[in-house]
C-alpha cells in the first residue's frame, strides 16, 4: 500500500504517509478511510510524509479531481489544523507543489512544506516521532 495514516487522538495528530507510486484512487481511499475513522477529528493537526515517494500518478484531470474532493473529507470550514507536508527529494517537493497550488485559497487551514519528519513535529510542537 502507498499510502498508510496514523490518528493520534492524544496528540490531536493525523500522520499519514506516501511510499513508493501513489495513485489517486489509493490516496482518494486513504483520505475516506481516515475521515471514518473513530478518533479522527477535521481540527487534527496533518503530518502528510512524502519523504519515500517514488513517483505519482500524472494524470492531471484525475489528480485535480481526487484533490478538489480531499477537503471534504479531511477538512470542516471554519477549522484552522496545520497540515505540514514533508518533502526532503525533488519527487516529493514536486506533490507538495501540486497538492499546495489545489488548495490556494483555501480557507482555514494553514500550510507548510518541509524537508524532514522532525521539523513538521516540531513546527506543530512536538519533540518525538509520530
Amino acid at each position: 500500500m502507498a499510502v498508510s495514516y496514523h490518528v493520534d487522538a492524544r496528540r490531536g495528530l493525523v500522520h499519514a504517509r506516501f511510499q513508493g507510486f501513489v495513485s489517486t484512487a489509493e490516496t482518494l481511499g486513504a483520505a475516506q478511510a481516515c475521515a471514518q475513522h473513530p478518533d479522527f477529528s477535521p481540527l487534527f493537526n496533518q503530518v502528510i510524509d512524502f519523504a519515500e515517494v517514488e513517483g505519482f500518478e500524472r494524470d492531471y484531470a484525475r489528480l485535480i479531481a481526487m484533490l478538489a474532493e480531499l477537503p471534504d473529507h479531511l477538512l470542516q470550514p471554519g477549522t484552522e489544523p496545520i497540515i505540514v507536508y514533508v518533502a526532503p527529494t525533488p519527487v516529493g517537493q514536486e506533490m507538495a507543489r501540486v497538492v499546495l497550488k489545489s488548495m490556494t485559497g483555501l480557507p482555514g487551514p494553514v500550510f507548510r512544506v518541509v524537508s524532514t519528519l522532525a521539523e513538521a513535529l516540531a513546527l506543530l510542537g512536538w519533540r518525538e516521532e509520530a
